[in-house]
Protein backbone atom coordinates (compact mmCIF):
# COMPACT_ATOMS: atom_id res chain seq x y z
CA UNK A 1 0.00 0.00 0.00
CA UNK A 2 1.32 3.43 -0.88
CA UNK A 3 2.14 5.72 1.97
CA UNK A 4 0.13 8.89 2.40
CA UNK A 5 3.24 10.94 1.67
CA UNK A 6 3.84 9.08 -1.58
CA UNK A 7 0.22 9.59 -2.59
CA UNK A 8 0.46 13.30 -1.74
CA UNK A 9 3.64 13.62 -3.82
CA UNK A 10 1.96 11.92 -6.78
CA UNK A 11 -1.01 14.28 -6.48
CA UNK A 12 1.28 17.32 -6.36
CA UNK A 13 2.99 16.13 -9.55
CA UNK A 14 -0.40 15.67 -11.27
CA UNK A 15 -1.48 19.18 -10.28
CA UNK A 16 1.82 20.67 -11.52
CA UNK A 17 1.50 18.84 -14.85
CA UNK A 18 -2.10 20.02 -15.27
CA UNK A 19 -1.09 23.59 -14.44
CA UNK A 20 1.83 23.46 -16.87
CA UNK A 21 -0.46 22.09 -19.58
CA UNK A 22 -2.95 24.94 -19.00
CA UNK A 23 -0.15 27.51 -19.28
CA UNK A 24 1.02 25.98 -22.55
CA UNK A 25 -2.48 25.77 -24.03
CA UNK A 26 -3.27 29.36 -23.10
CA UNK A 27 -0.04 30.65 -24.64
CA UNK A 28 0.13 31.82 -28.26
CA UNK A 29 2.10 28.73 -29.26
CA UNK A 30 -0.49 26.54 -27.57
CA UNK A 31 -3.29 28.27 -29.45
CA UNK A 32 -1.46 27.64 -32.72
CA UNK A 33 -1.04 23.97 -31.81
CA UNK A 34 -4.72 23.65 -30.92
CA UNK A 35 -5.73 25.28 -34.23
CA UNK A 36 -3.43 22.96 -36.16
CA UNK A 37 -4.93 19.97 -34.34
CA UNK A 38 -8.46 21.11 -35.21
CA UNK A 39 -7.49 21.74 -38.84
CA UNK A 40 -6.04 18.22 -39.04
CA UNK A 41 -9.25 16.73 -37.63
CA UNK A 42 -11.35 18.61 -40.22
CA UNK A 43 -9.05 17.47 -43.03
CA UNK A 44 -9.25 13.85 -41.85
CA UNK A 45 -13.05 13.99 -41.67
CA UNK A 46 -13.13 15.41 -45.19
CA UNK A 47 -10.94 12.59 -46.49
CA UNK A 48 -13.08 9.99 -44.71
CA UNK A 49 -16.26 11.44 -46.29
CA UNK A 50 -14.61 11.40 -49.72
CA UNK A 51 -13.60 7.75 -49.27
CA UNK A 52 -17.09 6.83 -48.05
CA UNK A 53 -18.62 8.58 -51.08
CA UNK A 54 -16.21 6.84 -53.45
CA UNK A 55 -17.19 3.43 -52.08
Amino acid sequence: MKSLRSTANDREKQIKLATDKEKILSSEEGKKLKKAENDAKVALESVEKTVDTAN
